[in-house]
């Protein structure tokens, strides 16, 4: 089964590559078990420092499958949003739109998806999608 990585379980899982949870994601990439999509891929190559540190960066996606963020996935973007304009507190305000993204991804894509950041569980709350913390709490 492929899964959908978020850019905070990437960049965990390369700081941490000795953790068990990180070495079991390494072993799911080359297998091509974990696929991307484009807002990750941006998220992640925003962190580099210089041209050099961008191009390693891309050359770690080279072969990854990649999930499209075509218009259904805008559209159950949208969708999401609303049903978290719907809790209380308005939870759509605090949630960042590439969230809404990777999320909708991965529930058209028919992925689980592998993250570090509570703003999936909120997600997970109003969708039911299936979903994973990487590593420790």
């Amino acid at each position: 089964m492929i899964v959908l990585i978020d850019t905070s379980a990437w960049i965990w899982a390369e700081q941490h590559p000795e953790d068990p949870a990180a070495q079991q994601f390494a072993e799911h990439m080359e297998a091509g078990c974990v696929a991307t999509c484009r807002p990750m891929r941006l998220e992640v190559l925003r962190g580099a420092l210089s041209i050099t540190a961008y191009d390693q960066l891309a050359a770690n996606f080279v072969g990854t499958p990649e999930v499209p963020i075509d218009q259904a996935v805008q559209e159950r973007a949208q969708v999401i949003q609303r049903l978290l304009a719907a809790e209380p507190g308005s939870r759509h305000r605090s949630t960042p739109i590439v969230d809404l993204l990777v999320a909708a991804a991965a529930i058209e894509a028919g992925m689980a998806l592998v993250h570090r950041d509570r703003n999936y569980q909120t997600i997970a709350a109003v969708t039911g999608q299936p979903q994973r913390w990487l590593g420790p709490r």
